[in-house]
């Protein structure tokens, strides 16, 4: 008997999702969107039928200020759920949620490179007693927003739109998950939203944040979509080395007085996309997800609103 899949919203990233799922013949798939007219093996359905039906997994994506809208009318249909970064658009859409037990521990929350081996790599070396002392670390995520879906309007994008979680902080928020995943909980010391105006959008293009580790050692985060050079890297420095991770080109180096040594990683764009929905889909029960995508989403609440 075919497993049932709910999908809510047809955008780029459900696309992805959706075409990382392996075995599709396994699987009868539903779709709630008000943009998508036909599919060859998508069925489209609005929420009431949804509310109708049972499924087995339910992959929510659409705008951030939907999801936990959407999640709760279909809480009693289905027995697991993806949600697609960040989990809301603002803290306190969840508050609600993170009383809600039973229904967390069916919660998947869709940051991709924690499924990256250069990530765990990283986060190995990190850990590694013989670096010294933890001086500080820069995580720096640059990129050119028109650049990012060539088929649409970037203006018109959710990207752009602050009423559908659009800005950089909501969009570039896997940093501040692995700023967390990395070096744990931090405290924020400064933040700096900017827009220069010269992509004609309302929402914040640039964010600089100082954040200080639990050694009172401080972490810069920058993130950019109005940027020509793309870019997206860490560096960790310690007394002993210096550690350079380049999550574009797929490499770490460790840098010492007397040498540097270079790890090489392959392009694991697509590989990190199919870990993470095989990890949803065979997963029971998710026990961290939902709490660190609330402490992320819990740091972008406090640069953005209490200032």
């Amino acid at each position: 008997m075919k497993k049932n899949i709910l999908i809510i919203g047809h955008s780029s990233i459900s696309k992805k999702h959706l075409s990382f799922i392996r075995n599709k013949n396994k699987y009868k798939f539903y779709i709630v969107s008000k943009h998508l007219k036909k599919h060859d093996f998508l069925n489209k359905i609005n929420f009431d039928q949804a509310q109708n039906k049972l499924f087995d997994f339910a992959i929510i994506c659409g705008p951030s200020s939907e999801r936990i809208e959407n999640l709760y009318k279909i809480k009693k249909n289905c027995k697991k759920f993806f949600l697609e970064k960040t989990i809301a658009d603002q803290y306190k859409r969840i508050v609600k949620l993170k009383r809600d037990a039973s229904l967390i521990k069916k919660l998947y929350v869709g940051y991709v490179f924690r499924h990256s081996n250069l990530i765990k790599k990283l986060k190995k070396l990190i850990n590694n007693k013989r670096n010294g002392k933890f001086l500080g670390a820069q995580i720096i995520s640059r990129s050119f927003l028109p650049n990012w879906r060539k088929h649409i309007n970037y203006k018109k994008s959710v990207s752009a739109i602050k009423s559908k979680g659009g800005g950089v902080l909501l969009e570039l928020s896997h940093e501040i998950d692995l700023m967390l995943y990395l070096f744990g909980k931090c405290e924020i010391v400064s933040s700096a939203l900017s827009n220069s105006g010269t992509l004609g959008i309302n929402v914040e293009e640039r964010a600089d944040i100082i954040l200080r580790s639990k050694n009172s050692s401080f972490i810069n985060i920058l993130l950019d979509f109005n940027s020509k050079l793309i870019e997206r890297k860490i560096i960790v420095n310690f007394s002993k080395l210096t550690l350079e991770a380049n999550l574009d080109k797929n490499y770490i180096n460790t840098i010492s007085k007397r040498n540097v040594k270079k790890f090489k990683f392959r392009n694991e764009k697509k590989i990190m996309f199919k870990r993470q929905i095989d990890n949803f889909i065979k997963s029971k029960i998710f026990l961290t997800s939902f709490a660190a995508s609330s402490e992320t989403l819990k740091i972008i609440d406090k640069i953005k609103y209490e200032k």
